[in-house]
């Protein structure tokens, strides 16, 4: 006989325990141990406050069209000057840029008129713990012929 089957029908006079087994006396328990498992669960929280921003003249919003535009022009006119400086190559192109960034920082920055109260919200995570109890593994005490004997185990699931 295996020693699987040997341990199976120990297991069965375990249950019966204590019993006498022959001339041996035989007392044994088979206890099932758990662990404490700390999980951190997230938990998505909003908060949202009062917040001063500000409010802009619109007096004459200009297009995105128009200001393309403007830098289009830019471009070209240092495009064109960067070409009548030098003839080596990509100086053209460098003029180009300067002239559009040129057109860019002229555009005049909005006109700040006041302020308004806004409410902003804005999600954050924070992680909640929850303690649960999983199996850990098992064990059978037995006695036998006055010795005391302890065996780890894991049960099938």
């Amino acid at each position: 006989m295996s020693l699987l089957g040997k341990f199976k029908i120990f297991s069965i006079f375990l249950t019966l325990a204590p019993c006498t087994f022959g001339s041996e006396y035989i007392d044994g328990r088979i206890q099932d141990h758990y662990s404490q498992r700390v999980r951190q669960i997230p938990v998505v929280e909003t908060a949202c406050r009062i917040e001063e921003v500000p409010v802009y003249a619109s007096a004459t919003p200009r297009s995105r069209e128009s200001r393309f535009g403007d830098l289009m022009v830019g471009a070209a006119i240092g495009s064109a000057i960067g070409n009548a400086i030098s003839d080596k190559p990509g100086v053209g192109t460098l003029g180009g840029i300067i002239g559009a960034n040129s057109a860019h920082q002229s555009q005049p920055e909005p006109e700040v008129i006041g302020y308004e109260n806004k409410e902003v919200c804005k999600d954050t995570t924070a992680y909640s713990q929850q303690t649960t109890e999983e199996y850990s593994h098992s064990t059978v005490t037995f006695t036998l012929n006055n010795k005391r004997y302890i065996l780890r185990f894991n049960r099938y699931r």
